[in-house]
This record gives structure tokens, sequence and C-alpha cells, in this order.
């Protein structure tokens, strides 16, 4: 009802958000943490359509969309628990770059990395070959941050509309890469 209230006008993004992040202090932690991302998520959008997606580049995607939605649910602040969009070399397999990271905060230091996070625009620029690089790149990164902790490791991979989680961890020594969870956008809320 709070969504359709801004689609009829009868309420604008900051007062559908708050309304949303009202109801999010009645849900469980994991409920409230998607209904906060959505509830930035409008604050973020551009009212009017996009005509050319071609026109939004990497870095607005990354920051207008999906940050507001991924923060909520992937950082913590109580558990140091940050994502960050650092393009930036992992520390484990040096010559891959990922598009975000998931890390522990230690006192003023980036600790050790959680989990990865690819981005595809979806748009002209956005491949076959481009996107399984990507994953390959996730497959990677998590199979070797994985083998080094021992422990499961979280990804994400944006493209475009489709937003794709996935969990590494080792299964009688071998790596399996499982998609957990999938969120599908509709064009009209982005574009």
């Amino acid at each position: 009802m709070i969504l359709i209230g801004i689609d009829s006008k009868e309420l604008n993004p900051k007062e559908a958000k708050l309304k949303l992040l009202i109801l999010a202090g009645s849900l469980d932690c994991l409920k409230a943490r998607v209904v906060e991302g959505i509830a930035d998520m409008l604050t973020k959008l551009p009212l009017e359509t996009i005509g050319d997606k071609n026109k939004v580049g990497e870095v607005d995607h990354q920051t207008r969309y999906y940050e507001p939605l991924l923060s909520p649910m992937l950082s913590d602040n109580t558990k140091k628990v940050v994502l960050r969009w650092a393009n930036m070399t992992d520390n484990i397999t040096s010559d891959i770059r990922a598009d975000a990271i998931i890390s522990l905060l230690i006192q003023s230091r980036f600790g050790s990395h959680l989990g990865y996070g690819e981005f595809k625009p979806g748009d002209n620029s956005t491949t076959i070959q481009s996107l399984c690089i990507a994953t390959l790149k996730l497959v990677v990164l998590t199979r070797n941050n994985c083998f080094k902790k021992g422990s499961p490791i979280l990804s994400f991979q944006v493209n475009g509309f489709n937003l794709i989680f996935y969990m590494t961890q080792s299964f009688h020594g071998s790596y399996t890469m499982t998609e957990i969870g999938r969120i599908e956008f509709w064009s009209k809320v982005i574009y």
C-alpha cells in the first residue's frame, strides 16, 4: 500500500520512506533489512523515467540503484561489517579486482573479506563474455577466500535489473558456488 501511495501521488518518497522504516521496526531482522533497503531506494531513484539506459553509467547504477538496497542488507555497523564499492584487488587473489567487497572493519582498517560483488549495467556494453568473466572472478575470489578461511563466502552479481546472491563453501573437498537468492527489478523502477 505504501508503494502504491507514491504511484498515485498520495505520498512523496520521503513520506513513504518514513512509513517503511516504521514498518521495518516491527519485522524480524532479515525482513527489516530488506524493507530498509527498499525505503532507502525510494529517495534515490529518479521520479521520472530515464529514456536511454545506455546514458546511465556503471557508478550511477551502483550508487543510485543498488547501494541503497544492498548496504542495509549486507552491512551492519554494530558487527563492524561494511559493503564497499572498492573496485580494488583482493589481498588473497591479488590479480583480480572486485567491484564490491564486504569487509570486517577492525579499528580504522578494513580487515578480512566476507564476500564480493560484481556489477554489469545490463546495457549495450554488457555482453555474454563480460558476464562470464564477472562470474569467473566471483568464483575465483570466493573459492580462494573460502579455502584460506575455511568458512562459506557470500557473493552477488548485478546484471542490469537482476541481482543474484551466491554462497561458496567447501563440500567434501570440492567447492560449490550455489545461487541462494535472486531479485528481479522491474525496468520501470530503474528506467
